[in-house]
């Protein structure tokens, strides 16, 4: 089993948990991998004793040598600055380019 563990400020709004709603503030992200794919995410109050399940899952990597990415995508996921709005626009900004579905 692969373990890593994150300190991050939890994003606006907070960290949506099974057991006790939103939680928010300095944060710690605790992910482990099995051998079989398995991914469990956990979350606590940096150096709380007590952690919390976030809502969704239950995950499985196809490939348990992508935990380490993986948890660095979690981190990147909850550990973002606020939204600012496009200066200038009064309203989202566009990017220019093929869209997604073109080639």
């Amino acid at each position: 089993m692969s373990e890593r563990y994150s300190v991050f400020t939890a994003p606006r709004g907070g960290v949506m948990t099974k057991e006790v709603g939103v939680i928010t503030g300095e944060l710690e992200l605790h992910t482990s991998a099995g051998a079989d794919g398995a991914l469990h995410l956990r979350v606590r109050y940096a150096g709380a004793d007590e952690w919390y399940t976030p809502e969704g899952g239950p995950y499985t990597l196809y490939d348990p040598r992508d935990h380490e990415v993986v948890h660095e995508v979690v981190i990147d996921l909850l550990h973002r600055p606020p939204l600012q709005p496009a200066s200038g626009t009064g309203g989202p900004s566009s990017v220019s380019g093929r869209s997604a579905g073109s080639r």
